[in-house]
C-alpha cells in the first residue's frame, strides 16, 4: 500500500482533530457517535485514498466537516444516522462500530478485509508435485468476518495467524485448504472481552505479529508462501453499557493522545468532551474495541505537541480549514 502522507492524511491522523459535539441532550449517545466519527477518521487515515463521497451520513460528516466548528445542528446529523444506524438508550457502541450499515459502507473497503476472499484447494499431479487451484468460497461476508472476536486467553497475533493456516478435510484423502490474508489489510480490528482471570495490560496489547499466507506465481504453477505482518495499535474504545463510552489514540510508538484539542482561528482549545478521560486503564474487565494499524516501513512525524498540531492543520488545503471568531 502506497502510504504517502497527504494534507488529508495528516490531519486525520492527528485525530481531525476532535468532534466537539457531545452536549447535545442525547448526550450518551452523541458522545458514542463522537467516538465512531474517531474510528472512521482515524481508519481513513490508513488508508490509500482517502473516499470523501459515501452515503453513509456518518461517514460523510467525519470525512468532509470543516476542522474546529461545533455542527450547526446535531440534531439534524442524528436524526439522519439514526435511520441508518438505529439506536436507543440501550446500544452499545461496539453494536454501533459493527452493524451491518457500517460494514457495507464503511469496513467493506478492501483495506480493511484481512482476508483475500479467495480459497485454495491443494491436489497432487504427475510425479506426486503438489498444486494449488483457486476454488470459489460459498459463504462468508468477508467485511463482517474480519472483526476479531478475542477474549485474550491466547496471544492475539498466534489466535489471529490460525485463520490462514492450511486445513484438512475430515478426513485423510480430503485435500488440504487455505485462505489467504492478511497482508493487503492495512487495518485490523478486535472486539476484546476478556475472559475471568485474562485481562492484558497495554504493554500485551499495543502490538502482535500475523502469520498469513499467500500465493505467489511460480512458472506455471502456483507456490504457498509464508507472511509476517506487524499491526501496531492507534486506537482503543472502553465500551459502557449505561455510561459513556471512552476512546484513546496512539502514535506508532504506543504513545497516547493527550487531552483532546481544536484549533480556531489558528489556536489550540481544549474540547470539551466525555469522550477522553484518564480514569480507566484497559486491564480492567469489560468490552474494548482495539483497532491496530499495518506497520508502515517509514517513520511518521510525531503529532501529540500542540505545536505540531498547528503545523499539520497549516499544512491543510482551504476546503478542510476554517477560522472562525
Amino acid at each position: 500500500m502506497s502510504d504517502t502522507l497527504t494534507e488529508d492524511k495528516v490531519l486525520l491522523r492527528t485525530g481531525y482533530l476532535w468532534p466537539i459535539s457531545s452536549t447535545h441532550e442525547w448526550a450518551r449517545i452523541a458522545n458514542a457517535l463522537d467516538i465512531l466519527i474517531i474510528v472512521i477518521r482515524t481508519a481513513s487515515s490508513h488508508t490509500t485514498e482517502i473516499e470523501h463521497e459515501n452515503n453513509n451520513a456518518l461517514v460523510q460528516h467525519a470525512l468532509n466537516a470543516p476542522v474546529g466548528v461545533p455542527l450547526p445542528s446535531y440534531n439534524d446529523l442524528l436524526a439522519t444516522v439514526r435511520i441508518q444506524l438505529p439506536f436507543d438508550s440501550t446500544t452499545v457502541l461496539s453494536d454501533l462500530v459493527e452493524h451491518r450499515f457500517m460494514i457495507e459502507t464503511f469496513w467493506d473497503r478492501a483495506e480493511f478485509i484481512r482476508f483475500s476472499g479467495q480459497a485454495y484447494r491443494r491436489v497432487v499431479f504427475e510425479h506426486n508435485k503438489w498444486q494449488w487451484k483457486a476454488f470459489p468460497l460459498q459463504s462468508g461476508n468477508f467485511a463482517q468476518r474480519s472483526l476479531v472476536e478475542w477474549d485474550g486467553r491466547d496471544d492475539l497475533g498466534h489466535y489471529i495467524s490460525r485463520d490462514y493456516k492450511t486445513r484438512r478435510g475430515p478426513d485423510i484423502l480430503s485435500p488440504a485448504c487455505v485462505i489467504c490474508g492478511p497482508e493487503e489489510a492495512t487495518m485490523i480490528r478486535v472486539r476484546y472481552t476478556p475472559a475471568p482471570g485474562h485481562t492484558r495490560d497495554f504493554n500485551n496489547l499495543q502490538t502482535f505479529v500475523v502469520r498469513g499466507s499467500t500465493m505467489r506465481q511460480v512458472e506455471d504453477h502456483l507456490e504457498l508462501e509464508v507472511t509476517t505482518t506487524t499491526y501496531d495499535i492507534v486506537a482503543v474504545i472502553k465500551c459502557s453499557e449505561a455510561g459513556f463510552d471512552r476512546i484513546r489514540l496512539y502514535d506508532m510508538y504506543g504513545r497516547f493522545f493527550p487531552a483532546p484539542m481544536f484549533i480556531r482561528n489558528d489556536r489550540m482549545h481544549k474540547v470539551d468532551c466525555k469522550y477522553f478521560s484518564l480514569d480507566w486503564d484497559v486491564n480492567e474487565p469489560g468490552q474494548y474495541m482495539l483497532f491496530y494499524a499495518k506497520r508502515q516501513e517509514r517513520e511518521f512525524p510525531d503529532f501529540r505537541t500542540p505545536e505540531a498540531l498547528l503545523t499539520a492543520y497549516k499544512l491543510m488545503p482551504p476546503s478542510m480549514c476554517t477560522s472562525q471568531n
